[in-house]
């Protein structure tokens, strides 16, 4: 699994790739919904963490990324070894303190699944959200 940093001509979609795994799958032999879920987060960890912003920046600052809300719709199944590409792509920082992302599970040319997340910047002392700070807008590639 990799990651790609992002410049001008990508139009700031990071794309992640991943093999599904039989650890993936759930009894109909397909990928198991709690899964894409984990794809997501774990393509959205690989963005920031390409960027500066991964588990040690997080432990330093005592500021976090958090999941707000999500919709999340499958279009097509994913199966054992299937090559993905998850595409990410922040929409908007005008809701500040929120983030708005959109994530898409890409197999060839179909688009498996799409998912709109609402995040934020969480202070783990404070235990509130915080303002995104420079470095969070530059590791989700918005400055």
């Amino acid at each position: 699994m990799n990651g790609e940093k992002l410049n001008p001509q990508s139009s700031h979609i990071y794309r992640y790739e991943a093999l599904i795994e039989a650890s993936d799958l759930d009894s109909y032999g397909h990928v198991n919904n709690s899964r894409y879920f984990s794809l997501l987060e774990d393509a959205r960890w690989d963005l920031i963490t390409n960027n500066g912003y991964g588990k040690t920046k997080v432990d330093e600052t005592g500021l976090g990324p958090i999941v707000l809300e999500v919709n999340l719709r499958y279009l097509k199944e994913l199966f054992l070894n299937d090559k993905i590409v998850i595409e990410t792509k922040v929409l908007s920082t005008a809701g500040k303190p929120v983030i708005y992302m959109q994530q898409k599970i890409v197999r060839g040319k179909d688009i498996c699944c799409e998912a709109l997340f609402t995040l934020g910047l969480f202070d783990l002392n404070k235990r509130k959200l915080a303002r995104p700070s420079e470095a969070w807008l530059k590791a989700l590639n918005c400055n």
